[in-house]
């Protein structure tokens, strides 16, 4: 039985990416079952004056995110 893996990325980081692979190829081994979340390094660790969300770098990529996962479904994230 495989573990159930919530994987919560930034579309802007390189790790977040490398780490990606990897877990894809886990679940394509079955050792986990994985599902996709998205957030912003840039927006967690902002200071109180850093400009609102829609203003982030990774705006354009988290929106791009939200749209595959919207029109094609959660597993379509992965593959994005």
């Amino acid at each position: 039985m495989s573990e159930r893996v919530r994987f919560v990325f930034d579309p802007l980081c390189p790790w977040c990416y490398q780490t990606s692979r990897w877990m894809r190829r886990l679940d394509e081994l079955g050792e986990v079952d994985l599902s996709w979340g998205v957030f912003s390094l840039e927006v967690v660790n902002g200071d109180d004056d850093a400009p609102p969300p829609t203003a982030a770098r990774a705006a354009a990529a988290l929106r791009t995110v939200m749209v595959v996962r919207d029109n094609n479904g959660e597993a379509a994230v992965g593959r994005f």
